[in-house]
């Protein structure tokens, strides 16, 4: 069985904030692996941006193999498949495997969440490459594959070192996401536009004026969530604005008269996408706690306690 996630409080009566960042922490790395896993198990990678790239494979066949390009490219995709789903596989045992990661102990679960983490990168350089090189979609990506990092890391370090490595991964996905609304240094998504029309029912001329609108929010909640005064509230419309965002994948794509027939992918780059809303969750009730509470953040399920001036070993921290 998982383990427990219980509602608790910390004696006083008031809820348990550390186990409510650790379980959206849980919940956002097992979302993450689980909508990649079935991807993948369902032919939606980008792997064959790699297995099938002439100018990357060509020389090095048939240097050390002496295996023609042709003859490669029609005998590859059973190879490409047991890729594909060795990967896919791995990540559904990751999201499983997430909930028994502690800030102290049971190593064997942070290794393999680390090697899960791991084999997210070449989805997130392929995904890149397949977009010509657009530096949004590289930014966009930053905190899909940073969310096991920071459950890994989170009751480790300092808390304050911890918030700033998430807002370094929340600021690169809300960038590019901006990047994308405003259509700044790549071209004007016409997918986001539809996605406005539809859910806003606005003509297309509306629905521009509204992406420049987002985009923009997309940047200054960014630069906000540094404000301490205004903190608290950048991070309430991050966790908001993410959740929504990634819902709107299932509500622009379903069609009530095909029901839900060819959904499955849209529903698996929605909970995907999920982290891009807890995350910052998590960053708000970090940073209420650091505001408000003055309490040492960083306590494991057992009672293990990483302050601002510690580490888990007890040692002063540098």
């Amino acid at each position: 069985m998982l383990p427990a996630c219980k509602l608790r409080d910390n004696g006083d009566g008031q809820l348990d904030l550390e186990h409510w960042i650790v379980l959206l922490l849980k919940l956002s790395v097992c979302t993450l692996f689980l909508g990649r896993g079935y991807l993948y198990l369902s032919d939606f990678s980008p792997l064959s941006v790699f297995f099938w790239n002439q100018g990357w494979l060509e020389k090095p066949l048939l240097d050390f193999f002496q295996l023609e390009w042709e003859q490669y490219a029609a005998t590859s995709e059973p190879l490409i498949r047991i890729v594909q789903n060795i990967t896919g596989v791995w990540f559904l045992v990751c999201a499983l495997v997430c909930w028994w990661v502690r800030p102290s102990g049971r190593r064997w679960a942070s290794g393999l969440v680390l090697i899960g983490m791991v084999g997210l990168m070449p989805y997130w350089l392929l995904s890149w490459v397949d977009k010509n090189y657009q530096f949004a979609i590289f930014l966009e990506h930053f905190l899909q594959w940073g969310t096991p990092l920071l459950l890994l890391l989170y009751g480790r370090i300092q808390a304050r070192k911890w918030f700033f490595l998430a807002w370094l991964f929340f600021a690169c996905t809300f960038i590019g996401h901006g990047q994308y609304a405003i259509g700044l240094g790549v071209p004007h998504s016409n997918d986001f536009v539809n996605m406005c029309i539809r859910l806003f029912n606005t003509d297309e001329a509306g629905a521009r004026v509204m992406l420049i609108v987002f985009g923009w929010l997309d940047f200054l909640v960014v630069f906000l969530a540094l404000v301490p005064a205004m903190r608290l509230y950048a991070m309430a419309y991050a966790a908001f604005w993410g959740l929504a965002t990634a819902f709107s994948r299932i509500l622009c794509h379903y069609t009530p008269a095909e029901d839900f027939y060819g959904m499955h992918p849209w529903a698996a780059e929605w909970i995907v996408r999920n982290a891009h809303g807890l995350v910052p969750l998590a960053m708000l009730l970090v940073a209420w706690q650091l505001s408000f509470r003055k309490k040492p953040l960083g306590m494991s399920h057992a009672g293990v306690v990483a302050s601002d001036s510690k580490d888990l070993s007890g040692r002063v921290c540098p």
